[in-house]
Parts: structure tokens; sequence; C-alpha cells
């Protein structure tokens, strides 16, 4: 029994009753609470949030009011991240589709059309623009800011489903309708 004099195996031993205590009180660890950071630059943008809203700078109460309702929201969606409530519920998943397709729609880099693309496009859609009641077609020039604001819709909507299709193409959709009565009996 020499061996058990021997340094190494002192360590070896050490080191076991260390892993055996580790695993025993693993998890008895006290949790730490996570950091919730409103950097300068997020309280910039809140206050650039605030100021576009109410058309004024906010006031230092008024500030602190924003940064704590950011906070709060930051808590509470990190709770509801940690129960996985954004799957289940329907109003949240269409806002994070709306979030989506418009953080989509921002990437595409929209040009501002030329007065050529506008009257083409113009002349390629016109029941788009045409008068409703009498079926006429207004002139260009009266509505130039009509079609630029149908131009800049039907780009940015192009953009969206572009994005949605390459999207789309990391995953393999299946779907699996239910049977109708009308099949379900005829079997």
């Amino acid at each position: 029994m020499k061996f058990l004099h021997e340094p190494l195996v002192h360590f070896l031993m050490l080191g076991a009753i260390l892993f055996g205590g580790f695993r025993l009180l693993g998890n008895w660890t006290i949790e730490k609470p996570q950091q919730i950071v409103v950097s300068a630059r997020q309280i910039d943008a809140l206050a650039s949030g605030f100021t576009l809203d109410f058309k004024h700078p906010p006031s230092p109460g008024e500030l602190d009011r924003v940064i704590q309702d950011y906070v709060r929201e930051e808590v509470l969606c990190r709770e509801a991240d940690k129960l996985k409530l954004q799957f289940d519920d329907q109003a949240i998943r269409r806002l994070m589709r709306q979030r989506m397709e418009s953080y989509n729609q921002n990437q595409a880099k929209l040009q501002l059309p030329t007065d050529d693309q506008l009257r083409e496009f113009y002349t390629q859609h016109p029941d788009i623009f045409r008068d409703k009641s009498t079926g006429a077609l207004p002139a260009f020039e009266e509505i130039v800011s009509t079609v630029r604001s149908v131009w800049t819709a039907t780009k940015q909507k192009e953009a969206r489903d572009a994005a949605y299709e390459k999207s789309k193409t990391h995953y393999n959709v299946v779907i699996e309708y239910p049977r109708s009565p009308a099949t379900t009996q005829a079997q």
C-alpha cells in the first residue's frame, strides 16, 4: 500500500472527490440573474422613437418612463421566450411574420424609380389607375405621386415575396390535409 503515499494518487483522489461533489451539488447551484443592459445607443434609439411618435424630444421624466417600459418589455419577452410562448400564440406569430417581412423588405435596398420606370409601370398596369366610376384613365402627369406610391408598394411586395421564396428553400414543407368526411366514407 505504498502507492497511497504517492502525490499523484492524492491528486487523483482529490479530483474524484471534487468531481463527485460537484456532480451531486450541481443541481443546487444558485442561478445568477441574467443581465439586461440598456446601452447609450439604445437610449438614443428610444429617444428618437419617442421624438418621432410625439413630435418633440422626451423630457428627462419621459425618457426615464420610456427606458423603464423598454426594460419591462425585455424582461417579459425573455420570460415568454423561456416558456416558448412565442410559438403558441397566433398574434405573436403574426407580429413575427410582419417583422420578418419588414426586415426582408428593408434588406432589398429599393431604389427610387425614374420617371421612365413610372411611365412604363403606368402603361403596363392601366387598370390600377383607371377611374372606377367613369372608366377613364387619368393623364400620367395628374397622378404621378399615386403611380410612385403604387410602384413602391409593388416593388416592396416583390422583395418580400422573393425573400420568402429564398427562405422557404431551407425547409421541407409537408402539408397533411385532414380527410374530408366524403373521402372518409368512400373508403
